[in-house]
């Protein structure tokens, strides 16, 4: 027993996300609604449990977890992943009494959108690539603006057309964007550019405005909230919209770490060069700063 824990700790990035998205497919298998919403429960309190271990062990500096060429975890992610999957518990649990509210047929799918939405954020924040970065944003977005569609108003389906357009055209400049910073560093890894010394600093510039720009319109921060008046106002899934909103402003700050020690690193980096030149200036012979080379 406390081998199976141990094994579960030490690849709790994984088994978080494998509880959620496993979790939402058997909610979606579940025919019954209250059967799939119990599931769906079970499914968010565990990957809550696993993520608040996971944080609490790597705020405190305690023991490693295994190394993952798919996933990694960095201060940011130990602080919001245990914070989404206590939001989406919450919306799970919020859910119950608007449950019967829509269609037999329906409710399970909403109960996996939850789960599958709050994955996708938390696959983003874990993503060592940042190609899955962009898919896991994508699909959290995909998930969310599917369930305001499956709201009992219809006037919630104009906001989740704007969800879709913007999510769309959004993808597409973050897919840019990835594009630009993988050629400007060298590598696509979502770290990077605060690991390495970068080549084309305007290349990368450009690459993580691209990054930024869409998740600042899926957090809602004026003027790129065309979507959030019909999605807010007319929809049930206000808690999950707010999920998005935190996860997005969290890769947001992920993504903008990286960005400003990339940018220090080449600052640290053009200041040696600058000292190394004026060192071998000094050392030529005829200068100041070298020895005679012949006597008077």
């Amino acid at each position: 027993m406390m081998a199976a824990l141990d094994l579960v700790r030490a690849h709790a990035p994984m088994v978080t996300l494998a509880l959620l998205l496993g979790g939402g497919a058997l909610a979606l298998l579940t025919p019954h609604g209250r059967a799939s919403w119990a599931l769906g429960v079970l499914a968010a309190l565990a990957a809550l449990g696993v993520a608040t271990d996971m944080g609490w062990r790597f705020i405190a500096g305690g023991d490693a977890m295994a190394a993952n060429s798919l996933l990694a975890l960095d201060g940011v992610a130990a602080f919001a992943v245990p914070l989404i999957a206590s939001l989406g518990l919450l919306a799970i649990l919020s859910d119950a009494s608007r449950l019967s509210d829509k269609p037999a047929h329906a409710q399970p799918y909403a109960v996996a959108l939850q789960l599958v939405s709050a994955a996708g954020w938390v696959g983003a924040l874990l993503a060592r690539d940042l190609i899955a970065l962009v898919v896991c944003v994508s699909a959290a977005w995909l998930a969310t603006a599917a369930l305001v569609a499956l709201s009992p108003n219809r006037g919630a389906l104009n906001g989740s057309l704007r969800m879709l357009m913007s999510g769309g055209a959004g993808a597409a400049l973050m897919l840019l964007g990835a594009g630009f910073v993988t050629n400007a560093v060298g590598g696509g890894a979502v770290g990077g550019a605060s690991n390495t010394l970068i080549g084309a600093p305007m290349m990368a510039t450009m690459g993580f405005v691209l990054l930024l720009a869409p998740l600042m319109l899926m957090a809602g921060a004026a003027p790129l909230h065309a979507w959030t008046g019909p999605a807010y106002g007319k929809s049930e899934a206000g808690l999950t919209l707010v999920i998005g909103g935190v996860g997005a402003l969290a890769v947001i700050a992920r993504l903008a770490a990286v960005a400003v020690a990339g940018a220090g690193r080449r600052r640290r980096g053009r200041t040696g060069a600058r000292a190394a030149r004026r060192h071998r200036r000094a050392l030529r012979p005829g200068t100041c700063g070298s020895l005679p080379t012949s006597l008077p």
